[in-house]
């Protein structure tokens, strides 16, 4: 007979880190649980740091693979476990003594729910309590009001039913590079009656420089308009699409100057072509569609409707010599 919960962590290049989210998951209050470490062909110690653990505590099972990605290390991972439910872990964070178990309790009494907690973000080794824009107490919540508090889109604060995952051939898709954490989400939720949301920080969410979130990517507003669309049929069901896609107009503008960074060596064309390019997507066409406008002025939604941003660039240019003036 298998564990109650598989623990799947993908490890890649996190030497320094490692070892505390091993000792973190080990020191759980909950104790019925195996641990799969995916081995992602890290090129630093991690791989001999693994089997050392594996060594001491018979619940430990590593695998070594072909550095495949963070997808591919999960989907690895998945494979192997026995459990009835999986909770994932980065390697870089660590987790509460109570992580399995108050996740664990509320899945068991709320059976075909999505259950997901609050989280503590760590920076500089100083963790600071996430404070949601609304805080809710615990219980049933929408998926838009998880989303609101940004729990809903990382895997390692929620608890899944295996048995849900294999039915309905849920897996990571491997050829997303930002949102493979959201669509893994989107596609579970669909299969689940209800969102249960447990009021605590389980979870400690560090801010290392390794992050793949405090990297660059001149693609940035391209990387983000799947996370964006994948969600509209939960938003959707919760009938807040206008306000959702309101936020999120407001982003993707912000999101505008980011390829004018001055890490990003294209040319200016090629920069104003890229911006074009994002204008016109299915995607921010949506947003735009669906957006009441109440965040911008009338003359930025008047522009952006022409569908040509050159036209709002120049706008911009013009605005900005106005105020330096």
């Amino acid at each position: 007979m298998g564990p109650e919960i598989s623990i799947i962590v993908p490890v890649y290049n996190v030497e320094k880190y490692i070892k505390r989210c091993i000792d973190s998951i080990l020191a759980q209050s909950f104790s019925d649980f195996e641990l799969i470490l995916v081995d992602d062909g890290s090129p630093d110690n991690c791989p001999a740091i693994c089997d050392e653990y594996a060594a001491m505590d018979s619940r430990i099972r590593v695998v070594h693979k072909v550095n495949g990605g963070v997808s591919s290390a999960r989907n690895t991972g998945l494979a192997m476990a026995c459990g009835k439910y999986i909770l994932f872990c980065d390697s870089d964070d660590y987790v509460d003594s109570g992580w399995c178990q108050e996740l664990y309790k509320a899945v068991s009494d709320n059976p075909a729910s999505c259950v997901v907690s609050n989280f503590m973000r760590v920076h500089q080794d100083r963790a600071v309590a996430k404070i949601p824009p609304e805080q809710l107490p615990e219980g049933v919540i929408s998926y838009y009001e998880m989303f609101l508090m940004e729990l809903s889109g990382a895997t390692w604060n929620k608890i899944y039913d295996n048995g849900i995952l294999a039915k309905n051939n849920i897996r990571f898709d491997s050829n997303l590079r930002i949102g493979e954490d959201v669509d893994f989400n989107v596609r579970y939720h669909q299969c689940c009656d209800r969102i249960i949301y447990i009021n605590k920080p389980l979870y400690y969410y560090c801010d290392t420089p390794e992050s793949a979130l405090n990297s660059y990517h001149s693609d940035w507003l391209g990387l983000h308009l799947f996370p964006f669309y994948v969600r509209i049929p939960l938003i959707e069901r919760d009938h807040k699409l206008t306000e959702y896609c309101d936020g999120w107009l407001c982003t993707f503008i912000n999101f505008f100057e980011i390829v004018f960074d001055k890490r990003n060596k294209e040319s200016l064309f090629a920069k104003l072509r890229y911006n074009q390019r994002m204008l016109n997507t299915k995607e921010f066409q949506f947003c735009l569609r669906h957006a009441s406008g109440k965040n911008e002025s009338p003359m930025v939604m008047k522009l952006l409707k022409t569908k040509c941003y050159y036209l709002y660039w120049l706008f911009t240019q013009l605005v900005k010599i106005k105020n330096n003036f």
